[in-house]
């Protein structure tokens, strides 16, 4: 029965640190916030007129802009605390950002590739702090034909950069486009 109680406690723990975790430091807004008189439920959805600002501005770029059907793409994606405070920014796993490939330029077209696709990362909340105008950067590259990355065939691509942190209603993201030519 110990071992029951401790995985529940645990669990506990753990939910409670995500529901911090995606408290006041996740997101800002335009309104100031007032405590409801006791007795009320605090209401946690964004009211009409209320605008949530992501703090950071994010965005992606490639080492070319047209590249060769089997040649590889190097993409820096960079994060950047848009904001005159700093920036707590909550990520509840490991995985810090995402990319995809997109043929075409419409954001609905369906993912070719997807970076974080058959990967694992750790089940662990952490914080990052971001001072005004500062970054942070990633590198990943797109390695045609290896690792569930097909040969892109000639045409137009959308890469698309997002970062993974939590609390501000929509992931923050940015986007580039590339050419493929024989």
């Amino acid at each position: 029965m110990r071992g029951k109680y401790t995985l529940q406690s645990a669990c506990g723990a753990a939910i409670l640190l995500m529901a911090l975790a995606s408290g006041p430091g996740g997101a800002q807004t335009t309104v100031p916030k007032k405590a409801p008189p006791p007795g009320q439920p605090l209401d946690t959805a964004p009211k009409a007129g209320v605008e949530i600002v992501v703090p950071v501005a994010v965005s992606v770029r490639t080492d070319k802009k047209i590249y060769r059907p089997h040649e590889p793409i190097k993409m820096t994606i960079t994060a950047k605390n848009a904001t005159r405070d700093p920036a707590r920014l909550t990520f509840p796993t490991g995985q810090r950002y995402d990319l995809d490939i997109r043929r075409g330029s419409e954001p609905k077209n369906p993912k070719i590739w997807q970076w974080s696709r058959g990967r694992m990362f750790t089940q662990m909340v952490s914080f990052v702090s971001l001072p005004p105008g500062k970054m942070l950067v990633f590198t990943e590259t797109y390695h045609p034909g290896q690792e569930q990355a097909p040969v892109l065939t000639p045409g137009a691509y959308m890469i698309t950069a997002t970062l993974a942190s939590a609390g501000h209603g929509s992931h923050p993201f940015g986007t580039t486009r590339i050419t493929i030519r024989p």
